[in-house]
Order: structure tokens, then C-alpha cells, then sequence
């Protein structure tokens, strides 16, 4: 299935990527900052899910044992760790075909793209801080379920500060 759904991704991706920088060409500065704005608005949509899923492991595994909680976290985090593959594939290329449209080449090209690549490895370096505090409270036992919840919203508080 995740074959598929890549494949279908990357067809996808393609197409988008022509109609960004076709926009990109005709419309100029004003249509990169449009397409800037739903940028930002996908990642925020990806973070939510990313932060629902997480929510959710929670919930299922509030009184599960712990091998069930191990294999829930691990499925999520696997599950996470390709929507946030995918989602940085389609950025970079959102990205490029801006700068294509733009009919930026050489250095400045490289500027941008060096600037998008450096996001990305920020908030691979966040998700990867962020399954390891994960996997670590999922290993964990708690005397109740009140524990459990004070820890887990404590947890998150961290996330959010780092």
C-alpha cells in the first residue's frame, strides 16, 4: 500500500509542481507569496495530524500492557515518520518550482533551496527529539491513570518549549 500511495504521491507531486511554477511564471512575486502562505498552512495541517496521532497512541494505549504500548508507539511513530517523509518531498519541490517560476538559477536558486533544506533538517532534528521523548514515556509504567496524564501533558508541554 505505501508503494502505491508514494506512486500516486510522486504523480501527484509532479503535476503540482508544473502548476506552481507555471502560477509562478505568469503571476510572479505576488503568486510566491500565495503559495508561501499555503505552505504554511500545510504544515500546520500536517502538525496537527501528527500531533492527533500522537494524542490518539496515547488514548489507545492508556490501558494496554506494556508490549501492546511498545508496538502502538512504534506503528505511530513509522506511520509519522513517512506523512513527515512525504510532506518534506512535496515542500522541496513546491519550493523548486517557485524558484523555477521565478526563473531564479544558479546561486540564488541554491540560496533558497539551501534555506528550505535547513528547515527541514530543523524539524527532522524536533520529530526525531520528539519520538525518542515518545518511545521513552511509552516504556514507562505509571501507578495510575491520572500519573499517566499529568506526565503525558507534561511531556507535550516540553515538546512545544523545545
Amino acid at each position: 500500500i505505501d508503494e502505491r500511495l508514494d506512486k500516486i504521491a510522486a504523480a501527484n507531486l509532479e503535476r503540482e509542481a508544473a502548476e506552481v511554477a507555471g502560477k509562478v511564471g505568469a503571476e510572479g512575486f505576488p503568486a510566491v507569496l500565495e503559495l508561501w502562505d499555503e505552505r504554511a498552512i500545510e504544515f500546520t495541517e500536517r502538525w496537527y495530524q501528527n500531533f492527533a496521532a500522537w494524542e490518539k497512541a496515547f488514548d489507545d494505549t492508556a490501558n494496554m500492557d506494556y508490549n501492546s504500548k511498545n508496538l502502538v508507539m512504534q506503528h505511530t511513530a513509522a506511520e509519522q515518520r513517512k506523512k513527515w517523509h512525504r510532506y518534506y518531498v512535496s515542500e522541496r519541490a513546491k519550493y523548486k518550482a517557485m524558484v523555477d517560476g521565478l526563473g531564479l538559477a544558479g546561486e540564488d536558486s541554491r540560496k533558497v533551496l539551501d534555506l528550505v533544506d535547513k528547515s527541514q533538517q530543523n524539524m527532522k532534528e524536533f520529530y526525531d527529539l520528539r519520538n525518542k521523548k515518545n518511545r521513552e514515556f511509552f516504556s514507562q509504567k505509571f501507578d495510575s491513570k491520572e500519573a499517566r496524564n499529568v506526565a503525558w501533558d507534561t511531556l507535550q508541554t516540553e515538546l512545544l518549549e523545545a
